[in-house]
């Protein structure tokens, strides 16, 4: 059962490849073993000669600085010979024969390789995770809700008769299934070469470098542009972009007032950035011009282009060798941030959870909308979002000039306090009793509940879910959640 190795999940065919890289990444940290694959299995089993080694290897390199693995798994079980008619008794039963890694894992992904063949496991996984993950809860190798700041639990299904158990830790794993990040191809996009960008920033740009690169209000050149699938992905983050292409870009972009299309070869072209065109009368025609830092080279063109932000001087001079001077200043906007707050739902599908929004540069007046960037649902000046669920939201900040940011933000769900009353009938000598039990549907809140028996009354509320020596007759039980909730709920017994 016991079995200390790194699985590296791969794409088919490059088993050799993720194999080399492991063996030299995890030999120079002086983490030695053996990798053994087959040809076109989509994994790889890297078995350590020292197994106390397995948490050093684990925390040796991130998947994010791999080049083929795309998962990085530190494997500590392996069962073998699984028999359809108990499988989660025996991962539990192959659990209970090692010591845990770790005191509790926040989560769970029951995986499969990414083969035409082990895609024949893939509803099993998917069916095979519920009855598991209730199972490794009961048994308190799992945190009672998800909680993925701890590590993960991972059971990798080789085949139906073969799983390899296995965690990952948050700072060192990849957040996609099978580690594979799955883009979904916007329909509003004029190509699908969208995707390819999307995926290069998402796997070749960390969230700060991004942030950084791609901050909204910036500038940038997309050569080669049409029809616009690479300038979609940097309009959406509220970047102006200089198309250049001698075809044409779609006009769902054009109209965003982000796009400057410049028909031309992309080989050739160098960006414009401050312009200033100057114009009217000076003196005696013809004239000169010449600015700054280079006021001595007088040009007769009073178009200056390529300019960025600061202050400038231009020097005109007319036929008689009178000069003007002329001062102005290139700006630009401060860039649009935002900071976002929650309040939490009260109770489990009141909906009553919000977001504030706190706007800052730009250029006012703002528009907020949520998991969602269209224009329709952008509502101008809306700064505290109600009435919402407990979930992760994006939230999407719109400035006059069209510059766009986005955040995800979770609203923590509500207190759970659906429950059942289970009436018990006892005899206590030769007198009858009834209790009733309290019992939650989520038994975590148990402790987080004050409950009393036909009363409101504070003084009444105590920290028991069962109630003894009741009269004969309706009764209610009112409930109080004393660290989310305010408000009281009852059931009829």
């Amino acid at each position: 059962m016991s079995n200390t190795s790194i699985l590296g999940y791969c794409r088919p065919g490059y088993e050799n490849d993720t194999a080399n890289e492991l063996t030299s990444r995890y030999g120079e940290a002086q983490c030695y073993g053996y990798p053994v694959s087959k040809k076109n299995s989509g994994f790889v089993l890297y078995h350590l000669y020292d197994g106390s080694q397995l948490e050093q290897t684990i925390t040796q390199f991130a998947v994010h600085d791999s080049i083929f693995p795309r998962q990085l798994v530190a494997v500590f079980a392996t069962v073998n010979d699984i028999e359809k008619e108990d499988r989660v008794g025996q991962v539990l039963e192959a659990l209970k024969e090692v010591e845990k890694p770790f005191q509790i894992f926040g989560a769970i992904d029951v995986e499969y390789p990414d083969t035409e063949e082990g895609k024949t496991l893939a509803k099993f996984c998917r069916k095979f995770t519920v009855p598991l993950r209730q199972a490794l809860r009961k048994a308190e190798w799992l945190t009672a809700k998800e909680n993925l700041g701890k590590p993960k639990l991972h059971i990798f299904f080789e085949s139906f008769e073969i799983c390899h158990i296995g965690y990952t830790l948050p700072s060192h794993a990849s957040g996609d299934h099978l580690g594979i990040c799955r883009l979904k191809f916007p329909s509003d996009a004029p190509s699908r070469s969208t995707l390819k960008l999307e995926d290069a920033l998402v796997n070749m740009l960390s969230d700060k470098q991004q942030a950084k690169v791609l901050r909204s209000g910036g500038r940038a050149v997309d050569l080669g542009a049409c029809p616009g699938g690479w300038t979609y992905q940097l309009v959406k983050r509220g970047m102006y972009v200089e198309a250049i292409d001698n075809g044409l870009v779609a006009d769902s972009l054009m109209s965003t007032g982000l796009v400057e299309h410049h028909a031309a070869d992309g080989f050739t072209y160098r960006p414009q950035f401050g312009r200033v065109d100057l114009g009217g009368e000076f003196g005696t025609a013809p004239y000169q011009f010449a600015i700054s830092p280079n006021l001595k080279k007088f040009v007769d063109e009073n178009i200056f282009e390529d300019l960025g932000v600061g202050n400038y001087t231009v020097i005109v001079q007319d036929a008689k060798g009178c000069i003007e001077l002329v001062e102005f200043e290139i700006t630009e906007p401060d860039r649009l941030l935002m900071t976002l707050s929650s309040t939490p739902e009260i109770c489990a599908g009141n909906e009553d959870g919000t977001i504030t929004v706190v706007p800052q540069g730009g250029t006012p007046p703002y528009s907020t909308a949520i998991n969602s960037d269209d224009d329709a649902d952008f509502v101008e000046g809306r700064l505290i979002i109600e009435n919402l669920a407990g979930d992760d939201y994006f939230v999407y900040v719109r400035d006059a000039n069209g510059c766009l940011v986005d955040d995800l933000i979770r609203i923590e769900s509500g207190a759970n306090l659906t429950s059942e009353a289970e009436l018990v009938d006892e005899c206590t000598g030769d007198a009858p009793t009834t209790r009733v039990n309290v019992i939650f549907e989520d038994p975590s809140v148990a402790s987080e509940v004050l409950l009393a028996l036909d009363s409101t009354d504070p003084n009444d509320l105590v920290m028991e879910t069962s109630f003894e020596n009741l009269t004969p007759g309706d009764h209610y039980i009112y409930m109080l959640h004393v660290f989310k909730s305010i408000s009281l709920r009852k059931a009829q017994l």
